[in-house]
């Protein structure tokens, strides 16, 4: 993924627009793949502090997987 596509989903948390929030810090952002929108592109799991500091710390395409296992949540 390209770094002003990852910019571009920390910028909307920055505003409020977070996808999920999955309690902890740790949010579900959508993020467009070239060419396409968000609602066909990539799901991330972002470690997040409101304008302190944000780490991609996995993605998946939606194509691939519609969401996360518990198990996967757990990990």
């Amino acid at each position: 993924m390209a770094d002003a596509i990852l910019l571009d989903a920390v910028r909307r948390a920055e505003r409020g627009q977070i996808d999920a929030d999955l309690g902890g810090g740790v949010i579900k952002q959508r993020v467009a793949r070239p060419g396409q929108g968000r609602s066909s592109g990539c799901r991330t799991l972002l470690l997040y502090r409101s304008r302190s500091r944000a780490i991609f710390a996995f993605g998946f395409a939606k194509s691939r997987k519609a969401d996360l296992e518990p198990d996967e949540l757990e990990a």
